[in-house]
Parts: C-alpha cells; structure tokens; sequence
C-alpha cells in the first residue's frame, strides 16, 4: 500500500488492500491502510468515519493518519500556502509553515520528501536536508 501511495498508482493500493483484508482484516495496520486508501481515492468523508473508529488506538499508523487527515482537512489552506511559496523560490517561507505543521512526524513520505527538498534549496540547511 505504501508503495502504491508512493507511487501515485491507486490500483496498486487497492489489490493489496484487498489482499491484506483477506489476511487480517482486523489488523490495525490494514484499518490504517484501507483509510489511506480512501484518502487516496479522494473519498474523504469515508477515510474520516473510519479513522474516527480507529482514533481511540495507540498506534502510529494511527497518529500519521490523524496527521494525514488534518492536512486534508483543516491544515490543507496552509499546505498550499507552503507549496506556492516553494513556487515562488520562498523556500525558507514554505519550510517554516512545514515545520510548524510536521513537528515530529509527517502524514506520509510525500510531504517529508518535499521538505526535505526545501531545505535542500537553502545553502545554510542543505545538510540538514
């Protein structure tokens, strides 16, 4: 599934969605699948009833899905606002808004690769990145 995400490649999420169902569907970690899934689908209002049923876990696939949905959500104005400013060559502006929403975690390895590649445009942070 993550490979599928990563990829942009729907299909490929939901086989092996379907294939993890078959084999655990009671698994934490295939609920957190099936709601990026749905994220990835653009069915929001379906990921954001399902992940409601898993919010009372402690698991990370969890937190990262709570990120996932804020930023599809509440935050999602904020995520434009940082990609415009990358646009704009204001990478040091973009990076800040990202630091201020991924403080300790990212909602999947899209959103940690662009800011990883923000940084990398400023020469005093290219390390870090």
């Amino acid at each position: 599934v993550q490979l599928g995400e990563i990829e942009r490649d729907n299909q490929l999420m939901s086989d092996s969605l379907e294939k993890l169902q078959s084999i655990a569907p009671k698994n934490t970690q295939v609920q957190c699948a099936q709601v990026r899934v749905l994220y990835s689908l653009k069915e929001t209002d379906k990921a954001n009833a399902h992940l409601a049923e898993l919010s009372n876990l402690s698991h990370p696939c969890v937190t990262s899905l709570t990120l996932l949905a804020r930023v599809n959500n509440q935050d999602k104005e904020a995520v434009q606002q940082a990609r415009l400013r990358a646009r704009a060559g204001q990478y040091s502006d973009a990076v800040k808004i990202y630091n201020r929403l991924f403080k300790s975690a990212y909602p999947n390895i899209e959103y940690e690769l662009e800011h990883i590649n923000w940084l990398a445009q400023d020469p005093n942070q290219y390390q870090q990145a």
